[in-house]
């Protein structure tokens, strides 16, 4: 990163409204959807969704959802591979949302 650089958890709804766009823009770019699905699970108090910003511009994000009595939105394909793991008692999580404005990105 340059010296102007620096990753760290989104302090707002006005950054977390940045990095969904940032987002919605990259994986659309790419022929997906943005994942409304997932988007109450970011932002429930068991998500963390960190930036990477460039002179105040925010230009890149990827978040991380912890395990809760909501679950992870993974459980939806694989519940049944990650009941044995609770029953463990290991700790989960699952990192979504990782995109990159590539416009910004370029500069």
């Amino acid at each position: 990163m340059n010296k102007g650089s620096e990753c760290r958890v989104l302090r707002d709804d006005g950054e977390r409204r940045a990095a969904r766009e940032i987002v919605k823009r990259a994986y659309e770019a790419q022929g997906y959807s943005a994942g409304d699905r997932i988007a109450h699970y970011l932002q429930g108090t068991d998500a963390i969704t960190f930036g990477l910003i460039e002179d105040d511009t925010l230009y890149g994000t990827i978040s991380m959802i912890c395990d809760s009595s909501e679950r992870l939105p993974m459980d939806s394909i694989y519940s049944e591979e990650l009941a044995p793991l609770r029953t463990e008692g290991k700790k989960l999580a699952e990192i979504d949302q990782f995109a990159v404005d590539r416009e910004l990105y370029a500069l």
